[in-house]
């Protein structure tokens, strides 16, 4: 077995021990079978995966390709997403079947800004809009029907500066400590 899988598969049964310690013996997160137990009942399948991953080791193929290269590393590694310069107020709170206006100024090269938008349901997907710039300014509005919710409204911001770089306002901070997005409650 190569090092590194003998490595993954040790440190994994190690901290499988600790959590069968810690654990009560059948956790349920559904009524469906493979959603109930402990992660140490699924050591003999976690083996299974490590040992087809050796096999398929064998049969890999080595490019010397300078793009395969940067391809891999780029997969593999800690994106760096940029930071634009904005500035936004959130609104206060907003009125149950009543549009809301949201703007914020973007400073620096902008292709385009997106607004995302949905109400605080984890259980909702997000809607966007392209937003219309004047300036500096980009608004766009939510529409009346969807603050016909009982839910908080929570959105964030796409700044795109080209097609391969865009950032995210606000956007996690460099310790992911924040909340990256903004809420407004009906008021």
């Amino acid at each position: 077995m190569a090092q590194w899988l003998e490595d993954l598969a040790a440190a994994a049964e190690k901290e499988l021990d600790k959590a069968g310690e810690r654990e009560a013996a059948d956790l349920s997160v559904s009524d469906r079978f493979d959603e109930r137990g402990q992660w140490n009942d699924r050591l003999a399948l976690i083996d299974e995966d490590i040992a087809e991953m050796e096999q398929g080791l064998g049969s890999t193929i080595t490019m010397d390709d300078e793009r395969v290269g940067s391809a891999v590393a780029e997969a593999i590694g800690r994106p760096k997403r940029a930071s634009a310069n904005c500035r936004h107020q959130a609104p206060a709170r907003f009125r149950r079947k009543e549009a809301m206006a949201i703007q914020i100024a973007v400073f620096g090269r902008v292709r385009s800004v997106r607004m995302y938008y949905r109400h605080a349901n984890q259980a909702e997907r997000y809607e966007n809009v392209e937003m219309a710039v004047q300036g500096e300014t980009y608004r766009a509005t939510i529409p009346a029907s969807y603050t016909d919710s009982p839910y908080p409204l929570q959105y964030y911001f796409e700044i795109r500066e080209s097609a391969e770089k865009a950032s995210l306002y606000p956007g996690f901070a460099p310790d992911l400590a924040n909340q990256p997005y903004f809420v407004v409650r009906r008021g």
